[in-house]
């Protein structure tokens, strides 16, 4: 079952992101899935790597560092990558304005760091306690 949680993906409160089914399930007390819905992960193998990771920081609005034209909303750290940039879940991109990438195409590895989602998917992401897998 593709909704199914992941076996091994943890106890308690939690966020999981399966990158190679590129999902995420919200799980609340008592091991209850109260959400999962395909997202837009990264292509490569090694960021995250798997493990359990604390949220450290949130914002409403920010752009990439490296090419401000391109900025999202509703951001929530939980990690860096190896040049010390954030990652972390938050709505699709837009460069210029202009959505990266459609709604349609989540479930697909096209991002290259963040675990991008549709708008109406960031509430859910607030728990401090995601976990990769």
């Amino acid at each position: 079952d593709p909704l199914a949680l992941p076996a091994d993906s943890g106890s308690g409160r939690r966020i999981v992101y399966s990158k190679s089914a590129q999902r995420v399930w919200v799980v609340e007390a008592g091991e209850n899935v109260s959400k999962t819905h395909l997202v837009s992960g990264r292509r490569t193998w090694n960021q995250p790597l798997p493990g359990t990771y604390s949220v450290f920081s949130r914002s409403s609005f920010t752009c990439n560092i490296k090419n401000p034209s391109i900025c999202w909303r509703y951001m929530v750290r939980f990690t860096r990558g190896p040049e010390g940039d954030n990652i972390g879940f938050h709505e699709i991109p837009r460069k210029n304005g202009a959505p990266v990438q459609g709604n349609h195409q989540l479930g697909q590895a096209l991002s290259s760091g963040c675990v991008r989602q549709k708008q109406h998917s960031r509430r859910p992401m607030r728990t401090s306690r995601p976990r990769a897998i």
